[in-house]
């Protein structure tokens, strides 16, 4: 017995050492997180806390967290998305901190877990539970466009928004008869915003309009930031014109409409000699066509412009210029 109780030893430590020499040869090809817990919980956020164990021999390509309200985590026949809070690169090292700054409401519990992606795969660590107080406001640093109109989109870049389109509300303070707005794209740090025109706006150019975006019911303000105004003929090359004639206009857009004409409009009656003429881009906000066979007269015109936003919405403008254009015989 104690010389099988000896053989059983040596068998015990050559596996042993296969074992280490084998683990020495072949690391793990994916990293290994774990979970350390949620701290730092007050009105601005929550921070999360995770160790990678392991790097792996994987690219580590992103990490962070994502987390739900704990109520619909545990709803089996709920359809909701984790917020995602993800980081691309490398870590620095091996102790993480995740800090969540926004979507967490003032007591409500949330289930989160860490992860770490490489080229090939997603490794995520053990889930906690925590129980928020609330969020950081939302702020806006930076909008791509002020004038609504002109455009069928701005973006609005800054801090702490929703990373769930549905749960960012954009509102031009003053507008709500002219045009409705709709969060195509939501991140953090950005939100991509749909101008949807209602009816014509008939004041000032000058007067300005208040930005607010609400994220969970935090508000964040851009005091007179927009103002109105509509495409329409800044100059034009000439206002005598026979058939045959090239016609050369500049506008204000800002952006390409899909489709563009000058419209020449009897003074008497909109429909009455009513012609369109496709205008051609040169540069810019620059733009020609050449002037049809038609009667000669004194004629009012206008920039007939539009765009589609979706299938079932549409921004629709047409401008008179204030001279109008006089057709000569030939």
């Amino acid at each position: 017995m104690k010389y099988l109780h000896l053989l059983y030893l040596a068998l015990g430590s050559i596996l042993l050492v296969a074992c280490q020499n084998d683990e020495g040869f072949t690391p793990r090809s994916y990293p290994f997180i774990l979970t350390n817990g949620v701290n730092l919980i007050d009105e601005t956020g929550a921070t999360f806390d995770f160790e990678i164990k392991d790097w792996g021999i994987g690219q580590i390509t992103s990490y962070g967290i994502e987390f739900l309200e704990t109520e619909l985590a545990d709803n089996k026949y709920s359809e909701g998305e984790y917020y995602l809070r993800e980081i691309k690169g490398k870590p620095e090292g091996a102790q993480v901190s995740v800090k969540i700054s926004s979507d967490l409401i003032d007591n409500t519990e949330y289930i989160a877990y860490p992860f770490v992606k490489t080229v090939s795969s997603k490794i995520t660590g053990k889930s906690i539970r925590f129980r928020a107080k609330g969020s950081s406001n939302p702020q806006i640093l930076k909008v791509t466009k002020s004038t609504l109109g002109l455009n069928m989109s701005f973006t609005i870049t800054g801090k702490d928004f929703s990373s769930k389109k549905e749960w960012n509300q954009v509102l031009v303070s003053g507008t709500e008869k002219y045009f409705s707005y709709k969060v195509s794209y939501a991140s953090t740090d950005s939100l991509v915003v749909g101008v949807y025109p209602i009816t014509y706006w008939e004041g000032s150019i000058a007067e300005k309009f208040d930005l607010n975006v609400q994220t969970h019911g935090l508000t964040a303000n851009l005091p007179s930031h927009f103002n109105i105004e509509y495409p329409r003929i800044l100059s034009i090359s000439t206002l005598e014109v026979v058939p045959g004639d090239e016609i050369t206009i500049t506008t204000n857009l800002e952006n390409d409409s899909q489709f563009m004409y000058l419209t020449v409009n009897n003074i008497d009656g909109w429909n009455v000699n009513y012609l369109t003429i496709l205008l051609e881009k040169i540069e810019n906000n620059k733009y020609r066509c050449i002037m049809p066979e038609f009667p000669a007269g004194n004629y009012r015109i206008g920039l007939y412009s539009g765009y589609e936003i979706d299938e079932t919405a549409a921004g629709l403008f047409h401008i008179y210029f204030e001279d109008n254009l006089e057709v000569l015989s030939k």
